[in-house]
């Protein structure tokens, strides 16, 4: 059986939705230039698949960018916009 979707009036409340967005602005503060970000190619020392999220977003970009490695800097950019997605950014 499914869970419940949460009302907006109970996502407000939520501690672990406001935890969950702790962090965002300073991790898109900076304006990127899509034309450097298109041509950078994101280097870690392995590709690690993760599952699932992290409640703190910093380690769950952290996380994410090691599922990139070999990538464009722009690929990953688009995945982090998706996960403010899901996180219902505004």
């Amino acid at each position: 059986m499914p869970a419940r979707k949460k009302s907006a009036i109970e996502r407000f409340f939520s501690i672990k939705h406001h935890r969950r967005l702790f962090g965002v602005s300073k991790t898109f503060a900076n304006d990127c230039d899509l034309e450097t970000m298109k041509h950078a190619i994101i280097d870690t020392k392995f590709k690690c698949y993760t599952f699932g999220s992290k409640n703190d977003l910093n380690q769950h970009l952290s996380d994410l960018r090691k599922e990139f490695h070999g990538a464009s800097e722009l690929e990953f950019y688009h995945a982090k916009l998706n996960v403010l997605l899901r996180r219902k950014f505004e």
